[in-house]
């Protein structure tokens, strides 16, 4: 878990790519977006020993971070989603406390870009 922890915050894409709403400094990669995936496969696969880690790493809020780090990443939303989506149908109270205090699931939601 810990490779997985420093892939989500350490990126090996190249530095700053222009785009047409912006510059991305640094880019997502697909480094990231596949750690990402991995986390929410974790999420969904519904082991006590994946879900106790999930939450001893801090994987879930970091994601969520990313999610509003790139607001135009369809990929990276859709792999979120299934994420937050996995830890809610997980059935276990330590994980979803995990989302809701440590990750502060509505407060992510209210401050989330409506458009």
């Amino acid at each position: 878990m810990d490779r997985l922890s420093e892939m989500l915050v350490d990126s090996a894409a190249p530095p700053k790519l222009a785009t047409t709403f912006g510059v991305l400094d640094p880019p997502l990669g697909n480094g990231r977006l596949k750690a990402v995936e991995m986390v929410a496969a974790l999420a969904r696969l519904g082991a006590a020993a994946a879900e106790a880690a999930l939450t001893t790493a801090g994987l879930v809020p970091r994601c969520m971070d990313l999610f509003l780090q790139y607001p135009f990443n369809n990929m990276l939303h859709h792999q979120v989603t299934a994420m937050v989506l996995g830890v809610l149908e997980c059935g276990n109270e330590e994980l979803l406390q995990h989302l809701f205090r440590d990750a502060r699931l509505p407060q992510w939601l209210a401050e989330a870009p409506i458009e």
